[in-house]
This record gives structure tokens, C-alpha cells and sequence, in this order.
């Protein structure tokens, strides 16, 4: 007879298991941390490139010219449109308008690391360093190398 009763409770604890589909949520919870993980993993370039190897993929001076006067014109246009959105932010804020001031902040702050992706890639080509640190950009933009 003992027997019969543990075998019971074993039977409710898995039935209590598949009511709540604690599987489902082990599933679910290992598949939105592999997305996590993939989403955020850094990827290793397949090989290194400087600043000499441009020309064997076929961008001459001329087009590094281009390219230093395009990624002017975005990194402008970026921080113009940060500023503009600024503003707007605040203006949201003052009016009140919380969670559409907390979007545009959000536009801002895309809007800036744009801003930064543009001069990172313009001032590796005008250094003709492609691959320089984060380090040494930030200490050539204090000291207000152009």
C-alpha cells in the first residue's frame, strides 16, 4: 500500500510539471539566451587589413578622398540631427510627454554613436592607419588632431 501512494505523488508531480509546461520554459529561456548570445558576440575579422592593402581591393587615393569627404558629411549631418533631437527631447520633457521624451533620448543616443562610427572611420583613413585603438582616437580627439 505504500508503494501505491508513492507512486502517486510521483504521478502529481509530473502532471503538476506538464500543467505548468516547465519544459516549454526551459526551452523557451535556452533559446532566448543563444539569441542573446549571438546577438552580442563580437566577430573576429577574418583577416587583418592596413592601410597598403586598399589598393589591392581597388580603392585608389581618389576614392579614399571620396570617402573622407562622405564620412564628413554623415558624421555633420549626425551630429546636426543629434542637436535637433536634443532639443526636442527637452521639449517633450518640459511638456511632459515622459516615455516620447525617453524614445527621442533613444534617437539621440543612435544618432551619436553614428556620429562616432563616421569620425572613427574618417580619422582611420586620414591617419592611414586602418585598425587603430579606441585609445588612440580619443587621445588625437583631445588634443584636437583634424
Amino acid at each position: 500500500m505504500k508503494k501505491t501512494k508513492e507512486s502517486k505523488e510521483k504521478i502529481r508531480f509530473r502532471r503538476t510539471k506538464k500543467m505548468f509546461l516547465i519544459d516549454s520554459f526551459q526551452k523557451q529561456h535556452k533559446f532566448i539566451a543563444n539569441i542573446f548570445k549571438q546577438v552580442f558576440k563580437i566577430r573576429q575579422p577574418e583577416h587583418e587589413m592596413s592601410y597598403e592593402d586598399l589598393a589591392a581591393i581597388g580603392v585608389d587615393s581618389n576614392r579614399v578622398t571620396y570617402l573622407i569627404r562622405r564620412f564628413t558629411f554623415m558624421l555633420r549631418l549626425c551630429l546636426l540631427l543629434a542637436v535637433v533631437d536634443y532639443f526636442y527631447a527637452l521639449y517633450l520633457f518640459i511638456h511632459g510627454y515622459i516615455l516620447v521624451g525617453l524614445m527621442a533620448i533613444s534617437v539621440l543616443l543612435l544618432l551619436l554613436a553614428n556620429a562616432f562610427k563616421y569620425h572613427f572611420w574618417r580619422y582611420q583613413l586620414l591617419k592611414k592607419k586602418l585598425g587603430c585603438h579606441f585609445k588612440e582616437w580619443f587621445s588625437d580627439l583631445v588634443k584636437g588632431v583634424k
